[in-house]
């Protein structure tokens, strides 16, 4: 039988909000995730501070955390397809094996977190910020990655299969191995950012800006890319 997912919450390293923090405890308690909404509405746009909460392994599919700090808080594991999201904070979050699948990451900050062999299929992360972290082996298939910011990480063998990073900007980047395949990062900015043995078919990269680009050993079967930059 699958493991029942922990839902436990605890105060570790916890430096946020005690209000915040016993607010979500209860709810995880069996206060349900309704009243948790109500009570971030009640805040009045004001963001929640759950900075350090642990909170590893835990089914919070489709909660609400919009505006959410969760800065140094242990996010491995759990489990948030279909989250609300936008604008949360995770600098320095540890979010490997974290699901976000379809999870709404709008204008999310990523900086300094670990997000290796997260998924993040199908997740809106429209001009949301990773930056400094570890993402390798991470899924954004099928994500819509529009205007998204990268710098600074290392996504070797990510998979960006089929994902919309329409506008995109990646500057400092390893995606050596990854899976690019049928991906649209059209007028995109690619800046010291190495492809080498990226699958890269039927990818599409017009008008794309690339500089300083590694694509030794690429697969660029049917990919269209500014050729005339490299």
């Amino acid at each position: 039988m699958p493991e029942k997912p922990d839902n436990s919450v605890q105060a570790g390293c916890f430096c946020g909000s005690p209000k915040d923090f016993g607010r979500l405890r209860d709810a995880l308690g069996g206060g349900g995730r309704e009243g948790w909404e109500r009570y971030l509405r009640s805040l009045g746009g004001a963001s929640a501070d759950l900075r350090g909460a642990a909170l590893a392994g835990a089914d919070l599919s489709g909660w609400f955390f919009e505006g959410v700090d969760f800065g140094g808080a242990d996010l491995s594991g759990a489990r948030l397809g279909g989250a609300r999201l936008a604008r949360a904070k995770f600098d320095g979050a540890n979010l490997a094996g974290a699901q976000f699948a379809t999870a709404d990451l709008e204008g999310a900050r990523l900086s300094a977190s670990e997000i290796g062999g997260a998924d993040f299929t199908r997740a809106h992360l429209r001009v949301a910020e990773i930056s400094g972290g570890a993402a390798r082996g991470a899924s954004f298939r099928g994500a819509r990655m529009y205007k998204i910011r990268v710098s600074a990480c290392d996504m070797a063998g990510a998979d960006l299969g089929g994902a919309d990073g329409r506008y995109a900007v990646f500057e400092n980047i390893d995606l050596t191995g990854a899976d690019m395949r049928g991906s649209n990062f059209a007028r995109a900015e690619f800046r010291n950012v190495s492809m080498r043995n990226a699958n890269l078919s039927l990818a599409y990269l017009c008008d794309s800006v690339f500089e300083s680009v590694c694509l030794e050993g690429a697969d660029l079967k049917g990919c269209l890319y500014p050729k005339e930059n490299l």
